[in-house]
């Protein structure tokens, strides 16, 4: 490939939305001193810490995965009025329990899998799904921060970056470097329900691709140019020191987040679907201790199928699950002085909403308001069941302390439940976020 120009190179990293890159003409001024170039501290690392790390990895689904057709798995004879979409003998015996045909690789992991049946999201809408996902609230304003912040600001260790959220994107061929997507395009933007430092999927797919050597290796021009707009950033914000404090951190962040992509791997075997790449990433994240809370994003409405179920669930689901049973090998595989990283990583796949139990007129499935979440790794209970899900594919009442539907008090598995006990995981106290009392659900904790 021929040799990157500069305007190429800021095209390719200003499609990083944490890297802030300052536009000369928004902070010169008429008689202004000149500023010299001077190169720009890198930010210091904070010091090793001595506590043991604490991870979190969020993937999400987007547009709802068929859990008949997964780790819900239904007999045909007794489904009542779920459309399964498989016979019987077609189910997967895992070590503990029978799974749905599309559930993939993941099926090796049983486990050490926590599976939550019958999640209670109270909305048919992605939009409103993807914000309650967001919120980590079902009742949500727009002051409510990320839960991917909250939680990354509470985890123990020293990784810098609080929270990062990958964005992964639609398969499509590799592009040249000149062909990415403009700052202003709607792909190359931040995506607006993400919070944390956010990437977006040109660079996930840049990144993770075939090797491009040099892509994200800042050049020396480069580096003094950003020297020469944060001096003058700070004298245009010397007296205000709220916005010069929210500057330097800003500046800060992006720092952090160029050092990940810098040192990321420039490939990837996580390649079966869109989430493979973006997976690999939150792995280098974690293995390089960049990050605390890391969410992956698959592509927008990925499994929405409303029309042949069978046949895109097939095709998109079963690669998933494939690919995050290898980010699951290789939290595995890799060790650090705390031991594997998957005993230091907390792991939860969820979906917006999920899939009605009835195929329509074109053989889709439409939305429902009830889904299953898949947990492991560390503070989570190895190969558990809560919840279950009835012949009409309706949620059960369980009892909060133990996971039984038929014993003690029970009562709707709601999802600020599940949230609340990952705030109390990651060491926060959920009355003052906002949960109710008695929302932990400990039949999921180790």
């Amino acid at each position: 490939m021929a040799r990157s120009s500069r305007r190429e190179v800021l095209q390719a990293l200003a499609g990083v939305s944490g890297l802030a890159l300052l536009p000369a003409c928004g902070l010169h001024r008429a008689g202004a001193p000149d500023v010299k170039s001077t190169s720009t501290p890198p930010v210091a690392l904070p010091p090793p810490s001595t506590a043991r790390p604490h991870y979190f990895v969020r993937i999400t689904l987007d547009g709802g995965f068929d859990s008949v057709m997964t780790v819900d798995a239904k007999d045909p004879a007794t489904a009542g009025e779920v459309d399964t979409g498989y016979r019987a003998a077609e189910r997967l015996q895992g070590t503990r329990r029978l799974f749905g045909p599309l559930i993939g690789g993941l099926l090796r992991h049983d486990d050490a899998l926590c599976l939550v049946h019958g999640v209670r999201y109270d909305t048919v809408a992605h939009e409103t799904g993807e914000a309650i996902l967001r919120a980590g609230h079902q009742r949500h304003g727009a002051s409510t921060p990320p839960f991917g912040d909250v939680l990354g600001g509470l985890l123990p260790g020293s990784a810098p970056i609080p929270h990062l959220h990958i964005q992964t994107g639609f398969p499509r061929p590799p592009r040249p470097l000149d062909a990415l997507p403009l700052p202003g395009n709607p792909e190359g933007r931040a995506i607006p329900l993400a919070g944390g430092l956010s990437i977006d999927p040109a660079t996930v797919e840049l990144l993770t691709g075939e090797p491009r050597r040099g892509l994200f290796d800042t050049p020396p021009w480069f580096e003094e140019m950003q020297a020469l707009r944060h001096e003058e950033a700070r004298q245009w914000l010397g007296g205000r020191p709220e916005e010069l404090a929210a500057h330097e951190q800003t500046l800060q962040q992006g720092q952090h987040l160029q050092r990940l992509l810098s040192t990321a791997d420039r490939h990837t075997a996580l390649r079966g679907s869109p989430l493979g790449p973006g997976l690999q990433l939150a792995f280098h994240a974690v293995r390089g201790n960049h990050a605390r809370f890391v969410t992956v994003r698959s592509p927008r409405v990925w499994l929405d199928t409303h029309t042949d179920n069978v046949a895109l669930q097939s095709a998109r689901t079963r690669p998933i699950f494939d690919d995050i049973a290898g980010f699951l090998d290789l939290l595995q595989r890799e060790r650090n002085a705390f031991g594997t990283l998957l005993e230091q990583t907390t792991v939860v796949i969820a979906s917006e909403l999920g899939r009605f139990p009835k195929l329509n007129m074109v053989r889709g499935k439409d939305h429902w308001p009830e889904n299953s979440w898949i947990l492991l790794g560390r503070g989570i209970r190895a190969g558990a069941t809560v919840g279950q899900t009835d012949a009409r594919f309706r949620g059960v009442s369980i009892d909060y302390r133990s996971g039984s539907a038929t014993e003690g008090q029970r009562r709707p598995l709601e999802i600020d439940a599940l949230f609340a006990t990952l705030l109390h995981l990651a060491g926060g106290d959920p009355l003052r976020h906002d949960y109710g009392r008695d929302m932990l659900l400990h039949g999921i904790l180790a």
